[in-house]
C-alpha cells in the first residue's frame, strides 16, 4: 500500500503528492465555491494594492525631495555673537549630500584679513567656490561674468585644478600686471609673487572691480580665518531635500551659528494628501491577507478528517504541510499575477497621469522584488497556520471533524 492512502498502488510518489494537490484544489473551488471567489478576490486585491502602494510610496518621496520654492539663492547668515571660520564652514560643506553640494553654483564666504584692514579702502575677501562630485573646483558662473564684461585685465582666472589642489596661486586687483593697488604692492615680494597669510603665492592675473582684495583657492586659506559672510546659490530652485539637508547638517556640525531663512514650500496639501492614501492601502493590503488567512484556516478545519485518515494512512506531519502549501501556492501565484498586471494597466493609462513619477517607480527589478517579498510573507503566514493544523493529535483532529 501506498503511504499516502490504503487505497492506491503506484511508484510514483511524487505523481501520488502532485494529484493530492490538485485534487485538494479541485475540492475547493468546487465545494467551497463562493469561499474561494472571496479567497481570489483577497489575494488580488492585497497584490493590486502592494504594487500600487509601492508606486504611490516613490511617487510620495519624490514628491516630499523635490518640492522647491521659486528662489535659487539661499540667503544665510552668521548668528549675532558667534564666530564662524573658514575651517568649519569646509567641514559644514563636505559633510552636505553630494546631491545637494552638485546642484549649487557658488559657496560663498567673505573674511576680512590684516594685510587689507583699510575697510573704507578695500572690501572683504570673496571666496567663491564649488564641491561637485567631491572635488573643490571654481565658481563657474563668477568666471564667466568676469570674462564676459573684461574684468580680467591680464593673464587668466584661476583653474578648478588649481582650486581643487589648494595651489597657491592668486589674482590681484590691478589695471594690468604692472599697476595694481596700493595695497597689492605692499605684499609684493621682489620676485613677483605675493606675501598672504604667511604664503607666497605665484600671481596668475589681475582684474578690476569687486573689492580689490586678492582672490585665492579656498583651501588655501587659514582654517582660523574668521568669516563675516556667507551664502549658497544652486543652479535650479531650492528643493525640500537640499533645504533639510543643509539646516539638519549645520545643527549638527556648526551648531547655532549659520541662521537660515524661513522657507515655504509648496504642495503640503497633496503631501498629506498621500500620506493618507498610504495609511488606506496599507490597512487595506493588511486586510486583504488577513482575510485571506482566515478563509484559508477555515478549510483547513474543515479538512481536519481527511487529514487525519491521511495520518493514519501513512502521511507524515511534514509532507501535509507541504501539501498544503503547494495547494496555497497554486492558488496564489496566478492570482498575484493578475493584481499586478491590474496594476500595470492602470499605472500606464490611469495613474501615470494622475501621480506624476508614477510610471517611473517600477522595473523588472522592482516588480519582481515586489512578489518576492509578497510571496515569502504569505508563505511564513500560510504555513504558520498549516503546522498549527497537522500538529494536532489524530484523537483531536477526528473528534473535531465528527
Amino acid at each position: 500500500m501506498h503511504k499516502f492512502c490504503p487505497f492506491i498502488r503506484i511508484e510514483n510518489e511524487g505523481a501520488v503528492f502532485v494529484s493530492y494537490v490538485f485534487k485538494n484544489l479541485k475540492n475547493f473551488i468546487h465545494g467551497e465555491r463562493l469561499i474561494f471567489i472571496v479567497a481570489v478576490v483577497c489575494i488580488i486585491a492585497s497584490s493590486f494594492i502592494v504594487n500600487f502602494s509601492y508606486g504611490l510610496y516613490y511617487n510620495y518621496s519624490v514628491k516630499i525631495t523635490e518640492a522647491e520654492i521659486d528662489t535659487k539663492d539661499l540667503d544665510t547668515s552668521i548668528a549675532e555673537g558667534v564666530t564662524l571660520t573658514k575651517g568649519e564652514l569646509q567641514s559644514y560643506a563636505e559633510t552636505l549630500d553630494e546631491k545637494t553640494l552638485n546642484g549649487m553654483t557658488v559657496i560663498y564666504a567673505a573674511a576680512r584679513i590684516p594685510e587689507f584692514a583699510d575697510e573704507m579702502t578695500y572690501g572683504p575677501m570673496a571666496m567663491r567656490f564649488v564641491i561637485h562630485n567631491g572635488r573643490y573646483g571654481i565658481c563657474e558662473v563668477t568666471k564667466e561674468n568676469y570674462e564676459r564684461h573684461g574684468m580680467i585685465s591680464s593673464g587668466r582666472y584661476i583653474t578648478n585644478e588649481e582650486e581643487s589642489a589648494g595651489s597657491l596661486c592668486a589674482l590681484m586687483w590691478g589695471e594690468s600686471e604692472d599697476s595694481w593697488n596700493e595695497a597689492g604692492e605692499m605684499i609684493e615680494n621682489p620676485d613677483g609673487t605675493v606675501r598672504l597669510f604667511g604664503k607666497d603665492y605665484k600671481v596668475v592675473g589681475t582684474y578690476r572691480g569687486g573689492m580689490g582684495t586678492p582672490i585665492v583657492p579656498f583651501l588655501t586659506v587659514p582654517n582660523d580665518l574668521v568669516l563675516s559672510e556667507i551664502g549658497f546659490s544652486f543652479e535650479k530652485n531650492i528643493t525640500r531635500s537640499a533645504y533639510d539637508d543643509m539646516v539638519k547638517k549645520a545643527e549638527l556640525i556648526v551648531p547655532g551659528k549659520i541662521v537660515f531663512p524661513e522657507l515655504e514650500f509648496p504642495d503640503n496639501d497633496t503631501i498629506a494628501v498621500y500620506n493618507n492614501m498610504l495609511s488606506v492601502s496599507l490597512v487595506l493590503s493588511v486586510i486583504s491577507v488577513a482575510n485571506f488567512a482566515l478563509l484559508f484556516w477555515f478549510i483547513l478545519q474543515k479538512r481536519q478528517r481527511r487529514l487525519a485518515i491521511m495520518r493514519i494512512s501513512g502521511c507524515t506531519r511534514l509532507r501535509a504541510a507541504l501539501m498544503y502549501l503547494c495547494e496555497c501556492s497554486l492558488l496564489v501565484l496566478p492570482c498575484y499575477a493578475v493584481g499586478a498586471v491590474l496594476n500595470i494597466l492602470l499605472c500606464r493609462y490611469v495613474f501615470g497621469k494622475a501621480f506624476e513619477y508614477f510610471a517611473q517607480a517600477y522595473s523588472p527589478k522592482v516588480y519582481l522584488t515586489i512578489f518576492w517579498v509578497y510571496a515569502i510573507s504569505f508563505a511564513v503566514i500560510t504555513l504558520t497556520m498549516v503546522i498549527a493544523a497537522v500538529r494536532k493529535t489524530l484523537t483531536s483532529s477526528l473528534k473535531e471533524a465528527v
